[in-house]
């Protein structure tokens, strides 16, 4: 039997799949993560705890071919891959299944440019034969979109009136952002107008969103390891149960050391 945070859909996916209904995953327990890169740290946050196995990264300036490498665990530092986990299945997903192609840009990403063109695939993670649940989920779903993280969030969410369960919120100076991730960014405006997340993850250089209240550490993540505070919404505190794991299923970052590639994107904080 699946462990009762799998979904049935994801639990049910064979080894070398090649479809997937897209809306099985939005509707599932999904950790947003806006300026992602390929950092894992929401792996070790929500995955080794149980809370999620879903997870939704978007990031315009990384590359596929980054994240794929990231995912066979060729990756350094930050991005150095999942720990005691390998890809079960790697499907495409049409980005017209996530952005309608006649969905309004409202912000000039284009003028940032894109790593290799828009794409959105989704990689099935499972868990390596020598571990158990004490380690993490059996399945661990990753929908990576090379899109602007607004235009996903208003087509995924806002239009749709409802919210992903947690977000996590890092600004990135010199990244490629356009607009804060933040407390008074586009991302806080945008959720108002819609259903909002019951649990953020906020970097220490980022201002938490109005209506949150700080539980808890969640230890250092990102490319330069910033401090990470977990927050929760104020009027669904208590409904959110506590984690009752915090084994780590992600290599443990290290500092990107002189002359290393930066790797990442909008969100992989990249220095122009």
């Amino acid at each position: 039997m699946p462990h009762p945070t799998i979904p049935a859909w994801l639990a049910s996916i064979p080894a070398g799949a090649q479809s997937v209904d897209v809306d099985d995953f939005f509707a599932s327990r999904v950790v947003f993560y806006p300026g992602s890169g390929n950092d894992g740290h929401p792996l070790r946050v929500f995955a080794s705890t149980h809370e999620a196995c879903c997870f939704l990264y978007v990031d315009y300036i990384i590359g596929r071919d980054t994240l794929l490498r990231t995912l066979h665990g060729e990756g350094r530092g930050y991005g150095a891959g999942p720990l005691g986990y390998h890809l079960h299945a790697c499907i495409d997903v049409d980005v017209d299944d996530i952005v309608p192609a006649d969905f309004e840009t409202r912000l000039p990403c284009a003028a940032h440019g894109f790593a290799g063109g828009p794409f959105a695939f989704l990689a099935v993670l499972a868990r390596d034969d020598d571990r158990d649940d004490d380690h993490g989920p059996a399945r661990i779903a990753m929908l990576f979109v090379g899109l602007d993280a607004y235009d996903v969030y208003e087509a995924v969410y806002v239009d749709k009136n409802r919210a992903p369960w947690a977000i996590v919120l890092q600004d990135h100076g010199m990244g490629g952002n356009h607009d804060r991730f933040g407390r008074g960014g586009r991302l806080e405006r945008l959720a108002t107008n819609a259903a909002r997340p019951e649990v953020l993850v906020v970097a220490s250089n980022t201002v938490a969103w109005d209506g949150y209240v700080a539980v808890g550490d969640c230890g250092r993540g990102g490319m330069h390891l910033h401090h990470r505070t977990r927050f929760h919404r104020m009027d669904a505190t208590s409904a959110i149960r506590a984690p009752r794991r915090t084994t780590v299923v992600v290599r443990e970052p290290q500092r990107r050391e002189q002359g290393e590639p930066q790797g990442g994107e909008q969100g992989g904080e990249q220095q122009r």
